[in-house]
């Protein structure tokens, strides 16, 4: 699990919880440099994989590491850059998620959509950036 936060819930594969650097001085509490995250509101459920804001130069070589992943979305922010974006579309406090298969069946269908992107990005990942060096 990555840094708590009202209204998400952030992580990091078992791949990458030993390599990513916890260098972020104005981000997550933990200071992480990346993170996968859902965020909760409203009617939808939004799933990111994202660079936290740090020295530049870094960040970029995040960013370019995480483009090669078929589905990257360009982004030009100096601060939080969310390279791969799913939106899902779920009231979870709906009076239809009381009952908890169907509430585990809509967690499912979410988690076999966001599966592949998390396991590309989170390969990619392990495989370069131990070469990069930190600030």
């Amino acid at each position: 699990m990555g840094s708590p936060g009202k209204g998400y819930t952030r992580f990091l594969t078992k791949e990458l919880d030993p390599i990513v650097p916890c260098n972020s001085e104005r981000g997550w509490p933990q200071k992480e440099a990346f993170l996968y995250e859902f965020g909760y509101g409203g009617k939808k459920i939004y799933f990111r994989a994202v660079v936290a804001p740090g020295e530049q130069a870094f960040r970029q070589n995040l960013i370019d590491i995480l483009a090669q992943v078929d589905g990257a979305r360009k982004t030009n922010s100096q601060r939080w850059s969310s390279v791969h974006t799913a939106t899902f579309s779920h009231e979870l406090t709906s009076e239809k998620y009381q009952d908890d298969e169907v509430l585990v069946n809509a967690i499912d269908k979410v988690l076999d959509e966001i599966e592949p992107i998390v396991e590309k990005t989170s390969g990619r990942l392990a495989k370069q950036l131990p070469s990069i060096e930190e600030p």
